[in-house]
């Protein structure tokens, strides 16, 4: 038998002809692709963009710090992209407060802005660890130098439109949301 995950993602597959997982991964590598498109155009070494890479599941692994996003360190990065693999649950709480360490610790600019973009194939659990998450989200967003956070999920039923204010949100799409920038408080 199939579980629910699976027949969610055979559905994907059937309608956009790649898995969640492969859909997650040629978002990533679309966005280190024009980090470094960017990065070509920039002449200060201080103003360029840093990209890190942190995995989850049950629980969270930096796969790479902060580094700079171009040549073989952008190429680094993209491996990194293509050995992620669905594996076990889907924990936002840890994923955050991995996030948090990343953009604040090794290799961050006390000046550069700060972005952290939130990608997953899976519908992340808002009860046991959702809290943590929104918490962690919140003190980023609203730290001395700010994190800008973006929320994608690739998950049935996720869904941008969604108003986090109506009762008829899902608790997946109501915690993406209140992770975000766009749900300061």
């Amino acid at each position: 038998p199939t579980t629910s995950a699976e027949d969610s993602d055979q559905r994907h597959t059937q309608l956009y002809g790649e898995t969640r997982s492969d859909a997650l991964k040629s978002a990533a590598t679309a966005f280190i692709d024009q980090a470094v498109a960017i990065n070509e155009g920039i002449e200060d070494a201080a103003n360029k963009i840093n990209v890190g890479i942190v995995s989850f599941s049950s629980n969270a692994a930096v796969e790479d710090y902060l580094t700079q996003c171009e040549g073989a360190a952008a190429e680094t990065l993209k491996d990194s992209v293509r050995r992620l693999g669905a594996n076990g649950g889907t924990n936002p709480s840890a994923a955050m407060s991995s996030a948090s360490s990343v953009i604040s610790g090794y290799g961050s600019r006390q000046d550069a802005k700060k972005v952290v973009v939130f990608f997953t194939d899976g519908e992340p659990d808002p009860q046991g660890n959702g809290y943590g998450a929104v918490t962690t989200a919140y003190s980023m967003k609203n730290a001395d130098n700010p994190a800008v956070i973006y929320t994608i999920g690739v998950f049935e039923g996720a869904n941008p439109e969604d108003d986090p204010t109506s009762s008829s949100t899902s608790r997946a799409n109501l915690l993406m949301h209140a992770m975000s920038s766009n749900y300061p408080q």
